[in-house]
């Protein structure tokens, strides 16, 4: 039982050192990205409410401390954050949108600008969606998820091999196999 105890005790100091040296609680790139929502929707105003970046250095600890725990679900979660390099999510308090509330969904110009390509953007009677990607060499290396309603904004962006993770999931995810192979008959 006391080793056991040692074990916990030491995962745990390990955890916390990992997430304070290679995570960080502030991302200059997901701030910057709420500036440009403000911007391109004028009158919006978000207060943040937490900010975090987690880098490969805690990826791959916390990867090798779910490796010492016999769970088969921890390990197919591991295997896909082998693929992930980074990761950055803030959530914003919504305190103002404009006065015509969520009337034409903006196009973030300047993301796109900046080489980002819109994979899905959807709007309903309370969410605005963005799901945008970044490709290198024929490959999806980063990807930008954007959530907006009247009462949060949630940015997420996710670096790494994101096209193994998509390939991975296709195979890994058996009920969308069985209706591929039920279409082509």
């Amino acid at each position: 039982m006391q080793a056991h105890i040692r074990r916990l005790r030491l995962i745990a100091i390990l955890l916390v050192t990992a997430t304070v040296a290679g995570g960080c609680i502030y991302s200059r790139e997901i701030s910057h990205t709420r500036r440009i929502i403000e911007e391109e929707l004028p009158g919006s105003r978000f207060d943040r409410q937490f900010v975090l970046s987690i880098g490969s250095r805690t990826l791959r600890t916390a990867g090798w401390i779910t490796s010492l725990l016999p769970d088969e679900d921890v390990d197919e979660v591991r295997r896909y954050l082998d693929d992930v390099d980074h990761i950055k999510v803030g959530i914003y308090e919504t305190e103002a949108l404009p006065d015509d509330g969520f009337s034409g969904p903006p196009m973030l110009s300047r993301m796109i600008q900046r080489g980002w390509e819109v994979a899905v953007r959807v709007r309903d009677e309370q969410d605005r969606v963005w799901l945008m990607y970044r490709a290198s060499r024929s490959r999806i290396r980063d990807l930008f998820v954007i959530v907006l309603n009247e009462d949060q904004l949630v940015i997420a962006r996710v670096e790494g091999h994101l096209d193994r993770i998509l390939q991975r999931a296709m195979v890994d995810y058996r009920p969308f196999t069985r209706l591929a192979r039920r279409d082509s008959r």
